[in-house]
């Protein structure tokens, strides 16, 4: 008859409960007290308190510390702008490789930098605007996060939205951010003769895409819809498909879950169109003001 293993769970040394490891800190190290047995441990981490919800189970031998960064892989630029709070315990084995109770959880808590990445077209870029929208909204954000607050650009100006669909995992990779504002469609609405299939110019199937790809990287994604042409401007005649295209967005928005941002709205109740305008379809100053403006109430929406 197989007896029970007779060790206690390891006497954990750090870091301490709820030690808060600010994302320019060293690697957290985990340490505990050797039970002189078989040097073989499991560490767990949970993701609450009571160490009911399993994250990943992780076998360690050799020694009483585990480097959390390192030993995870965890990048630079990711330690440094993901915040996570965690819970983790270890347990040992006895000399006859039997594991034995863990230790109690221990709360971990890393505040990450709030990284916002603005993806889009040459809109987003910034046309008439040095960076669009995203230097006004980092405004509007530092008041609120302090300086933990970075926004980081990613549009590639003249796409369409399958095109964005297509390379939005490899925009992402390095950026991290916690928040994805995602506004295409603009090319797709003036250019509709130009789409690859097989989706042709079905902006809505493309953002669905993208939010989704954002999501399951761990962002939160919030969809622009797409706004106005200028009309008084040489593509004035675009205006219905973008109305067209506008309207399955906020259909698809609303039945993917996704945090929705009715920028075509908020320059229509401007009341004087072509005042927000440099040219055909870009915004100047003031219209991108509204984009940083809708945008920064949409983040505090989905933080809310």
């Amino acid at each position: 008859r197989l007896s029970k293993p007779r060790i206690d769970a390891p006497a954990v040394i750090a870091p301490a409960d709820g030690q808060v490891f600010p994302p320019t800190s060293s690697p957290a190290i985990l340490s505990w007290e050797s039970l002189g047995t078989s040097n073989q441990y499991q560490i767990r981490l949970y993701a609450d308190p009571a160490g009911e919800i399993d994250l990943v189970t992780l076998d360690h031998s050799g020694s009483t510390t585990y480097n959390f960064k390192t030993d995870l892989g965890i990048d630079d630029e990711t330690w440094f702008y993901a915040p996570f709070t965690l819970y983790w315990a270890v347990a040992g084995f006895d000399s006859n490789n039997r594991p034995g109770p863990f230790s109690t959880p221990r709360e971990m808590i890393k505040p990450g930098y709030h990284r916002v990445a603005g993806y889009g077209d040459s809109i987003t870029a910034g046309e008439c605007l040095d960076n669009g929208y995203l230097n006004l909204l980092d405004a509007m954000l530092v008041p609120v996060w302090g300086e933990k607050t970075s926004t980081v650009n990613i549009a590639v100006p003249g796409m369409k939205s399958d095109w964005g669909a297509e390379h939005m995992q490899n925009r992402l990779k390095g950026s991290c951010p916690q928040f994805v504002l995602i506004m295409f469609g603009t090319n797709d609405s003036v250019d509709p003769g130009n789409c690859v299939p097989p989706f042709e110019c079905d902006v809505a199937a493309h953002l669905a895409e993208m939010g989704t790809i954002a999501r399951n990287r761990g962002s939160i994604p919030i969809i622009g819809t797409i706004i106005p042409v200028n009309p008084e401007g040489s593509l004035a005649g675009a205006q219905d498909d973008v109305d067209a295209n506008n309207e399955d967005i906020i259909q698809m928005a609303e039945q993917m879950n996704f945090d929705l941002v009715d920028l075509n709205a908020l320059f229509w109740s401007h009341g004087n169109l072509p005042e927000l305008f440099c040219d055909w379809g870009h915004p100047n100053e003031e219209g991108y003001g509204i984009m940083a403006t809708g945008f920064f109430n949409g983040i505090m929406d989905a933080v809310n």
